[in-house]
């Protein structure tokens, strides 16, 4: 099941979490380590057959260059992810927020 709560470290040790609920909205927290918060709210879906999480409504924090994005401040429109669903040989869910940063989810 997907709904939850995920975590991911980003760069520069950033700490973004993402709530899906079963409502299919979702909210985003982004902490960074000069103590700025950012949240956003929106919407998330699933789809079973590319097997992708769709997020529309939150910032986008890291950047293509796996840095952290200097537009954070700002609530893009439109599809803002696309994450590839995964689950490890445990059975956890994780959120492929790129090559080389994982949502993971709470227990």
């Amino acid at each position: 099941m997907l709904v939850g709560t995920y975590r991911a470290t980003l760069p520069d040790g950033a700490v973004e979490f993402l709530e899906l609920k079963t409502s299919g909205e979702c909210s985003q927290e982004v902490q960074l380590r000069d103590g700025r918060v950012f949240r956003a709210q929106g919407q998330w879906w699933y789809n079973d057959v590319l097997n992708y999480v769709f997020l529309r409504g939150p910032r986008i924090a890291p950047s293509p260059m796996h840095k952290l994005n200097p537009g954070i401040s700002e609530v893009p429109n439109g599809i803002t992810a696309a994450l590839p669903v995964l689950y490890t040989t445990s059975g956890d869910v994780v959120l492929k927020l790129s090559v080389t940063i994982d949502f993971r989810k709470e227990q």
